[in-house]
């Protein structure tokens, strides 16, 4: 069992996708089966989050040696948080 520490400090020349040209980013952290994510920032196309997402418990199988070799694919993702449509993923 690990523990993974994902820091997500800030995003930078994010594309707009609001009426008004900006975004309400959010990021959003995947590894394995689990998914995490920070708080939205309203209307800016460079966000700063200074969050630390952690998951507890991250379960990795194989002798350690293998592990350091080829480690588990950690996906970070960011959107565009809307109240009434779903989610849009920005491009960066």
């Amino acid at each position: 069992m690990f523990q993974l520490r994902a820091y997500l400090y800030q995003a930078r020349s994010l594309i707009g996708s609001d009426d008004t040209g900006l975004s309400d980013p959010f990021a959003r952290v995947i590894v394995g089966t689990e998914c995490k994510s920070t708080q939205y920032i309203d209307e800016t196309l460079s966000p700063t989050w200074d969050e630390m997402l952690i998951f507890n418990n991250v379960t990795l199988f194989g002798p350690l040696t293998n592990i350091l070799d080829s480690p588990p694919v950690v996906i970070a993702e960011i959107y565009d948080h809307d109240q009434v449509v779903s989610a849009k993923k920005l491009l960066i």
